[in-house]
């Protein structure tokens, strides 16, 4: 084999590496996303699930601030709900409470905020928020 042929053949093989490393590279940043986004769908639910159970208790409305106002702070185990999603990821909700006050047509209600994180290099990162306002109806 003459030198020339020599550098087509290593020049056509750095060629295939590199097509297969852009390959690789591609499938690895579709995974990447694929993750990102089911952790987004599992946000989305989670608050959904959440903001349902909050405006389900409108019957205990009396009871609505006992039941959710200690719910507010993410960093605090305790101050916090947490759910595990797909991929062994957990999610983490929060809930605020306004005070009462006229919503619409001169009702009396709160508005609820839930916001959904997730713990990423040391840090909460928001995914989610859902406001809603509940109203008694007594």
């Amino acid at each position: 084999m003459s030198g020339g042929q020599t550098l087509l053949a290593i020049g056509g093989l750095i060629l295939l590496m590199n097509i297969t490393m852009s390959i690789n590279r591609s499938q690895i940043n579709s995974l990447t996303d694929t993750f990102d986004h089911q952790l987004t769908l599992d946000a989305v639910n989670y608050g959904q699930s959440v903001i349902e159970v909050i405006l389900y208790s409108v019957r205990e409305y009396s009871e609505l601030e006992a039941l959710y106002e200690n719910y507010s702070d993410v960093t605090n185990p305790n101050n916090r709900l947490s759910y595990e999603a797909s991929f062994g990821d957990t999610l983490y909700a929060t809930i605020g409470l306004s005070e009462e006050t006229i919503l619409i047509n001169n009702v009396y209600g709160r508005r609820v905020s839930v916001f959904v994180y997730t713990y990423e290099n040391n840090e909460y990162s928001l995914l989610v928020e859902y406001i809603a306002s509940v109203n008694s109806i007594w």
